[in-house]
């Protein structure tokens, strides 16, 4: 994908996408282009009917739905733009882009159900968890849209999300470190393992990836800090098979981004202590590039991001992986 500008208001954001083809397997938009299959624009022009209506009302105090509509219109397209702002969504961003890439439809039903009801709703269109009625508070909240880079419509949505899990600290306070985390949840300095504040856990983007994507299997592989060469084979195994592209499984990684963006083998594998575990991100592919190293994908704020890394430096980067498998769309 190669961008000349940035998306702009010149025109009818949902006229202009129904107007798109795709063209030797190459979708062009607003100097924009990259691979698309004519299958997958169809969906999102056909999920663009939800979306397509004038002066939508809605609960948000201070956000438009004409700016809904169109950031929603650009996330559809392309789903790697999606930017949490630096503001503790990545949990739930990362969710909402595995969404929008591989289920269009459920994606405008909940960024619908977001600003008409202010409700989440799962993907079988029901109320989810305790998300009935948003505080007021979140309500006439909006995103600091010139600092965080963050899209209206994502940040909406994330924001609702993350207001419907549930606080578990009293639970952790009542079973104890070891109990709640596992007695294994501590680094290689022996130090226990903390959250930063705000940080969505696996359970409940776990839970998310179950009920408002509807994937039917979900497994949860906690590495702390230490290698476990069997993960990153499971990763290399379902890029090489298709499964990542497909929407077969979805892959999502708890890493230390900072780790990550400095990701040379000899810096990971000699720094000592640990990062704590601070970012959720979306593996789009990890492939071996031989001898003992990697290729790596994966989506964090707002964009693919790429390094070539070593296998122990990439094992030792991430903190937890959820592998997540889609049904395949009905015809």
């Amino acid at each position: 994908m190669q961008a000349e500008e940035p998306f702009v208001d010149e025109e009818d954001i949902i006229e202009a996408v129904r107007d798109l083809r795709v063209v030797d397997g190459v979708v062009s938009f607003r100097g924009v282009s990259w691979a698309m299959p004519p299958e997958h624009l169809s969906s999102i022009q056909r999920a663009l009917d939800l979306l397509d209506v004038k002066d939508q009302s809605g609960k948000w105090q201070n956000l438009s739905w004409d700016e809904i509509q169109e950031s929603a219109t650009e996330t559809m397209l392309l789903p790697s733009t999606m930017h949490d702002g630096d503001m503790m969504l990545c949990g739930s961003i990362s969710v909402l882009e595995t969404l929008a890439s591989f289920r269009p439809a459920l994606y405008a039903q909940l960024v619908l159900a977001v600003w008409r009801d202010a409700q989440v709703i799962d993907h079988t269109g029901k109320p989810w968890i305790n998300t009935v009625s948003l505080n007021a508070e979140l309500l006439e909240a909006k995103p600091e849209t010139a600092d965080s880079g963050c899209s209206v419509a994502d940040w909406m949505v994330a924001s609702a999300m993350i207001a419907g899990t549930k606080d578990l600290s009293v639970s952790e306070e009542e079973l104890g470190h070891d109990g709640f985390f596992g007695p294994d949840a501590k680094g290689p300095d022996g130090k226990a393992l903390t959250f930063p504040p705000g940080l969505t856990y696996g359970w409940d983007v776990e839970k998310m990836l179950l009920q408002l994507l509807g994937c039917t299997t979900t497994e949860r592989e906690i590495a702390y800090w230490v290698p476990r060469p069997s993960i990153t084979n499971r990763m290399i195994g379902l890029t090489d098979q298709g499964g990542l592209e497909r929407g077969e499984a979805i892959l999502l990684c708890l890493i230390s981004d900072s780790t990550w963006k400095r990701s040379v083998s000899e810096v990971i594998d000699h720094t000592p202590g640990h990062s704590e575990p601070s970012h959720w991100v979306r593996v789009h592919s990890v492939e071996d590039a031989g001898g003992d190293w990697l290729n790596v994908s994966i989506f964090s704020f707002g964009e693919p991001q790429e390094r070539m890394i070593s296998r122990n430096g990439w094992s030792r980067i991430y903190f937890e992986a959820i592998f997540a498998t889609l049904p395949p769309l009905k015809a």
